[in-house]
């Protein structure tokens, strides 16, 4: 009996140390991009990553391993770009479930940016008179705004938000660095593209003043130091990734695809969407 206890016991454990690491790989991971969107479009990054991680599993869901899309995006009438069909909520008039359209992202950051543009629709317009620090009114304001149709939505974003203490990257001042310092130390991947995402970062910061993310290279290169070949390719990546997340942004009508009569555009894979 009490090795089945201790063998009880070595599985919760072991499954608490498993989600704690999901949940600091992916902090770690997409902490920096929720942090540049909030800049860039006043949606605070406590909301984005909690909703991230609650619609992708932590990054392990099918749409969000297999199509970098992590909020459960669909296609609808005007996405041009790569499609991925798999049954979710939709039924045809036959009343069998018919398979949904989602779209395809080329990485994990284009999903984030698409999603801050999702939300610029106007009916989340609202949401945009709290204060990016106030996640507890934007999380009951999804909610409010249909985004989803589980009621208790709004309290798992905060639940989640207060778990994980993600209100300390709704700092405008925060320094991304010091925040998942206390994080568990994860190999870096080769694929992704910090340069990019600390580039468009600084494109966010400067955007008030008129500028371009050009402008922020060449203020670097106005400072007299000479740049390396390694400077010079991060330099390239960022810029391709910046006009990638740009071009992403012209492949949809967003006043035609988001008013308030249109389907939902989620997956919500945990919870069902009321019939």
């Amino acid at each position: 009996m009490r090795l089945i206890y201790l063998l009880f016991f070595t599985m919760i454990v072991s499954g608490v140390f498993a989600q704690n690491k999901l949940v600091s790989d992916y902090i770690s991971t997409y902490g920096e991009i929720a942090t540049t969107e909030m800049l860039r479009t006043g949606i605070p990054a406590s909301i984005k990553l909690a909703q991230g991680m609650l619609e992708s599993s932590y990054g392990q869901s099918e749409l969000a391993s297999g199509s970098n899309n992590h909020f459960g995006i669909k296609c609808h009438n005007t996405w041009t770009g790569e499609r991925y069909y798999k049954y979710d909520d939709e039924f045809c008039e036959e009343g069998k479930r018919k398979e949904s359209c989602f779209r395809v992202y080329s990485q994990p950051q284009e999903s984030f940016y698409d999603h801050s543009e999702i939300l610029k629709a106007k009916r989340y317009a609202f949401l945009f008179e709290y204060d990016s620090k106030d996640y507890v009114s934007w999380a009951n304001g999804l909610l409010k705004a249909g985004y989803a149709t589980d009621p208790q939505y709004a309290n798992k974003l905060i639940d989640m938000i207060e778990k994980h203490e993600l209100y300390r990257f709704d700092e405008s001042n925060a320094n991304y660095q010091d925040l998942i310092a206390e994080l568990p130390v994860k190999e870096k991947s080769d694929n992704k593209p910090k340069e990019a995402m600390m580039a468009e970062s600084q494109t966010a910061k400067i955007e008030s003043d008129d500028h371009s993310i050009f402008d922020v290279f060449r203020k670097k290169r106005n400072t007299g130091k000479k740049s390396g070949n390694k400077d010079r390719e991060k330099e390239k990546e960022a810029l391709a990734f910046v006009d990638s997340a740009r071009r992403n942004k012209n492949k949809v009508a967003q006043n035609d695809a988001f008013n308030d009569d249109s389907e939902y555009l989620f997956d919500e894979p945990l919870t069902p969407k009321s019939k």
